[in-house]
């Protein structure tokens, strides 16, 4: 069904395509969206400027009141689907021209389900006179639990967390 009143585009990212990205972060997700431009850490929609990009996570506004930056860090695990909008939304979203992120996450399945991942940078930390393999000591460790509770099979609920860890924040 085409809707000849909307003037904005939608794009909708799924669970399996967000696994699937050799990507981290909802702002490298929407980066690789039709219309952005990614710069220095800001995204740019449609030539508005970095803080004309709403970011909400299942419904909450989550940009900085004072930079208009970002606050939100939802782990690629835990997210459901994210929403991408660029440009020609309603009034609902008051002082935003560029674009709009809407991350869901995740709810606990019908059953009980344990997940984990790590990620760690090759070679050793640190740096040495002899040729090798060195890293900054990167490490990213995720763990997901989720299901319904024991007492009842209508009440579900997911847990994640995810850490990240650098030995060597400068390598040289």
């Amino acid at each position: 069904i085409i809707n000849k009143n909307s003037t904005n585009t939608t794009r909708i990212i799924d669970t399996e395509t967000i696994k699937n990205l050799p990507l981290r972060g909802v702002e490298s997700i929407v980066a690789l969206q039709t219309g952005t431009v990614s710069d220095d850490g800001n995204i740019y929609v449609r030539g508005s400027r970095a803080g004309d990009v709403a970011y909400y996570v299942d419904g909450v506004y989550m940009n900085n009141a004072y930079t208009l930056d970002n606050t939100s860090t939802v782990s690629n695990s835990a997210m459901q689907e994210v929403q991408f909008q660029s440009g020609g939304f309603s009034a609902e979203y008051g002082n935003i021209n560029g674009g709009i992120v809407n991350t869901s996450t995740k709810v606990g399945g019908s059953s009980l389900d344990l997940s984990g991942e790590f990620v760690s940078g090759l070679g050793t930390a640190g740096s040495g006179p002899d040729d090798g393999l060195y890293s900054n000591g990167y490490s990213l460790y995720n763990v997901s639990l989720g299901g319904p509770l024991p007492i009842s099979n209508k009440i579900r609920y997911f847990i994640n967390f995810e850490g990240r860890s650098t030995e060597d924040s400068n390598p040289t």
